[in-house]
């Protein structure tokens, strides 16, 4: 049976997606409803495939447009796991990822964006680094 590590809610459609992800190393989207008591599918409506292991972690890119105005979800995701990798994607586009940024040296146990520039991110290791990233490139741009 498939142990569930993480998730986290996407409100990038009309009916906002919730990403779960466990062991297995996917990544499953759920769709939900507004205003709907049981949910609309018994099954994810697609699988990001892209972890070699487990998922640890999952982050939704929030954006502000002024800084008076609520966060809204865009359609970046983050993800990391015990492959050591933090892969990029972009749920409006493309289930396959479109980033992929590898440093730790052991497995990856967090990713989370920056609240205030969003190009930029940190993760955490198992190797006891933290990191810090700019996705439009490939290493870190900095660390701890």
């Amino acid at each position: 049976s498939l142990l569930l590590m993480c998730s986290a809610f996407a409100g990038v459609t009309d009916t906002p997606l919730l990403l779960s992800a466990g062991d297995d190393g996917d990544i499953s989207c759920w769709q939900t409803a507004k205003g709907v008591e049981k949910p609309l599918v018994p099954k994810p409506v697609s699988t990001l495939r892209g972890h070699g292991s487990i998922v640890t972690s999952l982050s939704v890119q929030r954006l502000r447009e002024s800084t008076s105005a609520p966060p809204k979800s865009s359609s970046q995701l983050l993800s990391s796991s015990y492959d050591h990798k933090i892969l990029l994607w972009d749920l409006a586009v493309s289930a396959e990822p479109i980033g992929n940024y590898l440093s730790h040296t052991n497995y990856a146990n967090q990713v989370r964006w920056s609240k205030t520039d969003p190009n930029a991110f940190f993760s955490t290791g198992k190797d006891g680094y933290i990191l810090f990233w700019d996705k439009r490139g490939s290493k870190p741009s900095g660390g701890l």
